[in-house]
């Protein structure tokens, strides 16, 4: 079965900072593959599948997309 899911996340900055977005993002979900709750999930852009923490083992999902948009003084990421 798949599944598709959105993270969006809206943020304000104080006028003049500086901000950038990159890789990694991490999540916390639970593992399918270990069977343990609130595991911190990593993944990164381009690979084909994420990390679950501390143990190291991949888990099944991926980045399809990514995108950044400023109005004014507020950046939404999704």
């Amino acid at each position: 079965m798949e599944r598709v899911a959105e993270v969006a996340v809206r943020l304000e900055f104080a006028r003049g900072a500086s901000v950038s977005f990159g890789d990694p993002l991490e999540l916390s979900l639970d593992c399918s593959v270990c069977r343990r709750c609130r595991r911190t999930v990593v993944f990164r852009e381009g690979r084909s599948e994420g990390v679950c923490t501390p143990t190291g083992h991949l888990f099944p999902g991926r980045i399809v997309g990514k995108e950044v948009v400023q109005r004014g003084l507020e950046w939404s990421v999704a």
